[in-house]
C-alpha cells in the first residue's frame, strides 16, 4: 500500500461532508418513504438503526473509492535512474 499524496488527502477530506451529508439525506428519505407506507412504528423496528449502519458503509466506501481514484489520477511516477 502506498502513501496517499497531498492532492489525494486534500480531495478526500474535500469531498468527506458532501458525502457524510449525501448519504444521510438518502437514510433519510428512505425512512420517510417508509413511514409514509407502513407508518412510525417502523421507526420501532430494526430498520432505523440498520439505516445508519449502511449509511456510514456506503459514505466509507465513497470514501475509499474516492481515494483510490484521486490516488490514480495524480500519483507521482518515481523515476528510476
Amino acid at each position: 500500500m502506498r502513501k496517499a499524496g497531498p492532492i489525494t488527502v486534500i480531495g478526500v477530506i474535500a469531498l468527506a461532508i458532501p458525502i457524510a451529508l449525501a448519504a444521510n439525506v438518502l437514510r433519510v428519505v428512505g425512512l420517510l418513504a417508509l413511514v409514509s407506507a407502513f407508518g412510525t412504528s417502523v421507526l420501532e423496528t430494526v430498520l432505523h438503526p440498520l439505516s445508519g449502519v449502511l449509511s456510514f458503509l456506503v459514505a466509507a466506501g465513497l470514501l475509499a473509492l474516492s481515494s483510490a481514484v484521486f490516488s490514480r489520477l495524480f500519483h507521482s511516477r518515481a523515476v528510476s535512474t
